[in-house]
């Protein structure tokens, strides 16, 4: 059975066991669109399950407060998503998965209480998180076409997408992971646009992050990748200009004004 195929018939049995067991599906990054988050069922995308970004999950606290946890090929990289009085079974082809996981401390809350805090967080960081991201993140949701690739490079944009940008197909949603590889977007969505040239393809990235490949602006030119790139411009690293700013001194950027001439004396190109 051809691998499309054989996902595509995965997915629908996936779905309707959400549906006659009425259980919500959560699901990581690199899973999203496997149930279309407009399903009723889908409770979005886990950002992070604890430590310092737990803040940031809506999610977190409901995931806790469940009688079963039920993992399938999910890595869990950053621990245990189960309260400390909930059952977790994890289904995974990989046996050192199913024994890595351990439990850790804490009590389970009441799914009264869960639930309330979830949407106290929703309700916050709705509020905190909204600009400059919510407007140009809801702009391109309503301009880009559901059947798109995308492929988000780590940058403060796509952090936010993981948990906001609403997916409705599997395998259309591209991201490095729990490996977040700066400046891997931009070749990546290079290689997913000639394996798909007849579907759009959009690659989000930053302007630090553009820059570690940006020399593949060549390929793109010598084999005519039509790919279409969005670079958010601040200037900087911005989680390390933050860093640095608040802890240490002000970091200045580059200022990307000089034209530069391609490998052909006819082409040139400017970055600003």
């Amino acid at each position: 059975m051809p691998a499309e195929e054989w996902r595509a018939q995965t997915r629908k049995k996936l779905i309707k066991l959400a549906e006659v067991t009425n259980i919500p599906v959560v699901t990581s990054s690199g899973g999203k669109g496997t149930i279309p988050d407009s399903h009723p069922l889908s409770y979005g995308s886990c950002f992070s399950p604890r430590g310092e970004m737990q803040e940031m999950n809506q999610l977190y606290e409901v995931m806790q407060s469940a009688d079963v946890v039920i993992g399938i090929g999910a890595r869990f990289s950053l621990g245990n998503p189960a309260g400390e009085s909930s059952t977790l079974v994890n289904i995974n082809i990989d046996d050192g998965e199913l024994t890595r996981i351990q439990r850790g401390a804490g009590e389970r809350p009441s799914p009264a209480e869960a639930v309330a805090a979830a949407r106290s967080l929703i309700a916050y960081y709705d509020i905190r998180l909204r600009e400059p991201q919510y407007p140009v993140m809801e702009a391109m949701q309503k301009g880009i076409p559901e059947d798109a690739f995308i492929v988000w490079d780590v940058t403060q944009f796509g952090y936010y997408a993981r948990t906001h940008y609403r997916v409705n197909q599997p395998k259309t949603y591209i991201d490095s992971g729990y490996s977040f590889n700066l400046g891997y977007g931009f070749p990546t969505a290079l290689g997913v646009k000639v394996a798909k040239p007849d579907r759009p393809v959009l690659c989000v990235t930053g302007d630090g992050g553009f820059m570690f490949n940006a020399s593949e602006l060549s390929t793109a030119v010598k084999y005519g990748i039509n790919l279409v790139t969005v670079v958010f411009r601040n200037d900087s690293y911005g989680n390390v200009a933050r860093d640095l700013d608040e802890f240490f001194m002000e970091l200045t950027g580059p200022t990307y004004t000089t034209r530069t001439s391609s490998s052909s004396p006819n082409r040139s190109a400017q970055l600003e």
